[in-house]
């Protein structure tokens, strides 16, 4: 460095400098990008969950209704019922567009996890 003139010197601490700006560049925007990667996924879930909510609070009524039409014979909730099941219906169907147009890795692991066509055969038993 002794041997070196004043601009040999100038251009290494800048190529220094320069360097070490690079470095944290690319740190602070990786940091941002890892940081909107999580934020999407977080979002997709917390959109999935709300989905699934209102699945199973359609399904927790269509069960009263049927517990309540089962338990009175017939008597009862027999007109409430089929608009139930649309409702749950819908409910379901919105679930599961929504899994289909998510590219979130975790809804698409749900939609292959859970069996929501298993409900329509279910009612008839």
């Amino acid at each position: 460095m002794k041997n070196m003139t004043i601009r040999g010197k100038l251009r290494f601490l800048s190529i220094v400098v320069l360097s070490v700006v690079f470095v944290f560049a690319a740190k602070i925007s990786y940091d941002a990008w890892y940081t909107y990667k999580n934020v999407t996924e977080a979002k997709s879930i917390v959109a999935l969950s709300i989905k699934m909510s209102n699945v199973l609070h359609e399904l927790q009524k269509e069960r009263g209704a049927s517990a309540g039409f089962v338990g009175s014979n017939g008597a009862k909730f027999a007109d409430i019922l089929p608009q139930q099941y649309k409702e749950t219906d819908a409910k379901i169907q919105e679930l599961i567009a929504f899994c289909n147009q998510s590219p979130s890795r975790y809804v698409t692991t749900f939609r292959h996890t859970i069996n929501l066509d298993a409900v329509a055969p279910i009612r008839q038993k």
